[in-house]
């Protein structure tokens, strides 16, 4: 019986952490590198990322106490254009009395393309994980500027909001890892730690910089340190930047805050088997 209990802790563990990424594999096949990616109409897909939203409101909740926040997230192909025959999917905020509503859009990177045959063939050579959320989320500036009325400047985009949601998605894989799992890994494993976001000046930069992991050492330690590249542009970014009227046919490129996100399910999957393989312990220890 306990062995029986033992392992119904650990598969809803590992079926949690994959349900709040808004796996591929579990309940959000219709995504972009997904197997039901053709239920996507012109680069928006009908499903989500429940850990996303996450990230809006550390950018924006305590910007506006005072009102109700609610974030929305869809699946896109974040590069997608009219070029391509997509549309633009842009974060935007809306406002309605005391209701402030932010849209906000994601897409998952995985695997380099020899391990995505080996993730296709189930062979458990590589991460089954996201390796990456990337997603489009709206400046703190805007929404106290635009959404309630303020006049902020671009400072408020300063902290390193990327970084801290990411150090959530590591607490909640830790919270909510089986106890003796979590206890293993606290001792033996690999931790992660987080380094300040990096700024990409560029949708096109943003798009192809991935959620960085290096092994390093801290004080006398080994850990993984994962660096977030961000891309934060001011309310007037065409204004200040180009100084030429902007076309109709180019959306405004202004209050941007986008981050590489660190998926729970990844977390999860390096507490439970990655971030122990260097370690020296017995096999059966892993497994419970």
């Amino acid at each position: 019986a306990a062995e029986v209990s033992s392992s119904q802790d650990i598969l809803k563990a590992i079926a949690d952490a994959y349900e709040m990424e808004g796996s591929r594999r579990f309940n959000a096949p219709a995504q972009v590198g997904g197997p039901d990616e053709k239920s996507c109409v012109r680069g928006l897909c009908p499903t989500s990322s429940p850990w996303a939203p996450t990230a809006q409101q550390v950018i924006s909740q305590s910007a506006v106490p005072d009102y109700s926040l609610k974030v929305t997230n869809a699946y896109v192909d974040l590069g997608g254009s009219p070029v391509t025959g997509k549309d633009f999917h842009l974060p935007n905020v809306t406002t309605s009395g005391k209701d402030v509503t932010i849209t906000t859009y994601s897409g998952c990177y995985w695997n380099d393309k020899l391990d995505e045959i080996y993730d296709d063939l189930d062979t458990g050579f590589t991460f089954t994980s996201a390796q990456e959320i990337g997603t489009k989320l709206y400046s703190r500036q805007c929404t106290l500027n635009v959404g309630v009325g303020k006049n902020v400047s671009f400072s408020e985009d300063d902290p390193d909001f990327c970084a801290q949601t990411n150090q959530m998605a590591y607490d909640w894989a830790l919270k909510h890892a089986p106890g003796k799992s979590a206890s293993r890994f606290q001792s033996k494993g690999v931790p992660f730690v987080f380094g300040a976001d990096v700024q990409k000046a560029g949708g096109p930069l943003f798009l192809n910089a991935r959620l960085q992991f290096t092994e390093k050492q801290q004080d006398g330690k080994n850990v993984m340190e994962v660096v977030s590249f961000k891309q934060a542009t001011e309310q007037n970014y065409w204004e200040d930047h180009f100084h030429v009227p902007r076309p109709s046919s180019i959306p405004d490129p202004g209050c941007y805050h986008y981050c590489k996100l660190l998926s729970p399910a990844r977390a999860m999957e390096w507490m439970l088997v990655d971030g122990l393989r260097s370690q020296d312990f017995e096999l059966e220890s892993v497994l419970i």
